[in-house]
């Protein structure tokens, strides 16, 4: 009796792990496998021991719920090691990322430990090294002393001496070292300026005659954002031309300050975390060539975007201190970069290099939907205007298809802070680096253009 319990105990159990590895079959088939998988998975009872099939089934169906199962199991066959068997189901949830995530960290986690160890390495010879110049040094101290009969300390302190005074050496040559990378960058960049100033001569200012007429004014130089609306009592000829937006050079104190209200906006080959190769590291080369024109700049690294919804909250007082601390600040650009489709290029040609095109950008502290917002008043709204309009005319007289058309949004942008106040995109994510240094020279001539009046 006991004998034939235990044999239907036995059928029992295999007929279990039969049904067993037909429902996990059907569950696996759902999920989308490939036949090969599912056949493979179907096979795994048989060819294993009894045990291990009945192990490695379990924990694929229960780690399989979630719809990404990782079931590990080391199986052996006649006591050889088959290998470890992985089985990744394709689902909703993420933990296969999750789990290549700890298998990275783990094999990385190996890495360093044998970089530390042969860090360790080198720093044990490194240690016996300078312990063994150290024996050097010391004995050559005792023989000094020895043959000249010279006090062991006055050695070691004319050593101490001589290092400070190379050590000084080093550090002057250096400063003359990059005084001289300073003179050169000063120059090329006086170059430059030199030769875009010096294209200007015979390239007449565009006939704005059509351009009196409200609609083909608009059409031609601005696209107006559907959210906002504007008339001619702001957008016509004479108002935006009868600004004077002119600035004296020469000052000591600060008149043009560049900020960015997104100063983390990077381009298609940024380094990241490297503000350099943002939109900041072109606010350096701006600075830099529009002092090469004569004015006072201040640069502001700060950065306001580390949530990007809020950023321009997060600047306004930012701005406000500075303001506050250099009220002889007279223009503030607030330098972007624009975000397009990653099939579109802003690049144009200048003298047979790629460069990337910039637009001008307004707050009109309206929308159609809530008219003026008087939470965000402007009253240097229509200065701004002005301001990008000649920005514009300029790029047209000198740089044709350098500049898009100005864009008119419904909100404010912090541009009420000064009568000149400009906020531009230079370029997008889809620019290279090269594209966009290569546009901030002409950006710069055309901003110094109007502040100095240029006809």
């Amino acid at each position: 009796m006991n004998r034939k319990m235990r044999m239907i105990g036995k059928r029992t159990g295999r007929l279990l792990v039969v049904m067993t590895g037909c429902l996990f079959f059907l569950y696996i088939g759902a999920c989308g496998l490939p036949v090969s998988i599912q056949l493979h998975c179907l096979m795994l009872p048989y060819s294993m021991q009894r045990e291990d099939a009945e192990k490695g089934i379990y924990q694929g169906i229960t780690g399989c719920m979630p719809l990404y199962a990782y079931a590990k199991e080391q199986v052996e066959v006649d006591g050889q090691d088959l290998a470890t068997t992985y089985i990744l189901l394709e689902g909703r949830d993420e933990s296969h990322e999750v789990l290549q995530a700890e298998r990275n960290s783990e094999e990385t986690i190996d890495e360093n430990r044998s970089e530390s160890n042969s860090d360790g390495q080198m720093d044990h010879e490194n240690d016996q090294l300078v312990s063994n110049d150290g024996d050097t040094e010391k004995a050559q101290g005792i023989q000094v002393g020895k043959n000249d009969n010279t006090n062991v300390e006055e050695v070691v302190e004319s050593m101490e001496n001589t290092q400070s005074e190379q050590d000084e050496s080093s550090d002057i040559e250096e400063d003359r070292e990059n005084a001289d990378i300073d003179a050169m960058a000063s120059e090329n960049q006086k170059a430059v300026m030199d030769q875009l100033m010096a294209a200007h001569v015979g390239k007449q200012p565009p006939d704005l005659t059509p351009y009196q007429d409200f609609d083909t004014l608009l059409q031609t130089f601005y696209v107006l954002d559907s959210t906002t609306y504007i008339d001619n009592t702001e957008l016509n000829i004479d108002k935006l031309l009868n600004q004077d937006l002119t600035i004296a050079k020469g000052s000591e104190k600060p008149q043009i300050l560049i900020y960015h209200t997104h100063a983390q906006e990077g381009y298609a080959d940024s380094v990241e975390g490297d503000l350099s190769t943002t939109v900041v590291g072109a606010g350096d080369q701006l600075a830099s060539l529009l002092e090469e024109r004569g004015f006072c700049v201040l640069h502001d690294r700060g950065i306001y975007d580390t949530d990007r919804d809020y950023a321009y909250s997060v600047a306004a007082p930012a701005l406000q201190q500075i303001l506050t601390e250099h009220p002889s600040i007279e223009v503030i650009i607030d330098l972007h970069r624009d975000g397009v489709g990653e099939d579109t290029h802003l690049v144009t040609e200048y003298q047979g290099q790629k460069t990337a095109q910039f637009m001008f950008f307004n707050g009109l502290s309206r929308t159609r939907k809530a008219g003026e917002i008087p939470y965000l008043v402007n009253e240097n709204r229509d200065a701004n205007l002005a301001f990008s309009f000649q920005m514009q005319l300029k790029c047209q007289q000198y740089y044709p298809g350098l500049a898009r058309r100005i864009y008119l949004k419904g909100y404010r942008y912090n541009m009420q802070y000064r009568a000149r106040s400009l906020l531009v995109e230079l370029g997008a994510q889809t620019n290279t680096l090269e594209e966009v240094h290569n546009a901030v020279p002409l950006l710069a001539d055309v901003i110094a253009s109007v502040l100095e009046g240029e006809k």
